[in-house]
């Protein structure tokens, strides 16, 4: 099997990265809607007004899409999306 499991400490979930470093697992239509927002630059508190969510709902679909695209940081979570044509 090519791909590469990944374990983020974070939040114990395993991420599943191709051998060519594409995501296995894809994002949701939610998490896709809440990383278009997320690449604007916004707080999770803004996220969570335009999303029309708590801000712990929108904390955690930043966590879950962070999981996902196996980013550390928002800034790697755009760019990975943006790179892998999510965005």
């Amino acid at each position: 099997d090519d791909r590469l499991r990944d374990r983020s400490p974070a939040r114990g979930t395993t991420v599943e990265i191709g051998a060519d470093g594409d995501l296995v697992e894809s994002l949701t239509g939610r998490e896709l809607e809440v990383m278009r927002v997320l690449a604007t630059g916004v707080t999770n508190a803004e996220l969570a007004d335009q999303l029309g969510v708590s801000a712990g709902t929108a904390k955690w679909h930043v966590a879950h899409i962070l999981a996902k695209l196996g980013a550390r940081s928002r800034t790697q979570a755009v760019v990975r999306a943006q790179r892998l044509g999510l965005i």
